[in-house]
């Protein structure tokens, strides 16, 4: 039974100490730091795309903004007008 253990911890040493476990670690991470270089690109795009949206709506809140704006000093000439025809 000891030469059964003693075989099991002399394979786990190889296996962990070998050439071919810190290959199959390096791709590993090599693969994950890949993955990340693939995506912080993408990422950006998706950025962009969503403030170009935002720049967007800023610019019809502003129209919309001004459309009232502009409404509101016409509805108050009128009233002034009205106001001043009611008392001549």
């Amino acid at each position: 039974m000891t030469a059964h253990v003693e075989r099991a911890a002399q394979f786990e040493y190889s296996l962990s100490m070998s050439p071919l476990f810190y290959l199959i670690v390096g791709l590993i991470g090599g693969g994950a730091l890949v993955g990340i270089v693939l995506l912080i690109p993408r990422r950006g795009r998706v950025d962009g795309a969503l403030f170009a949206k935002i720049e967007l709506l800023e610019r019809a809140q502003e129209r919309g903004e001004r459309m009232i704006r502009e409404e509101m000093t016409r509805g108050r000439e009128e009233n002034a007008n009205v106001a001043k025809a009611q008392r001549e």
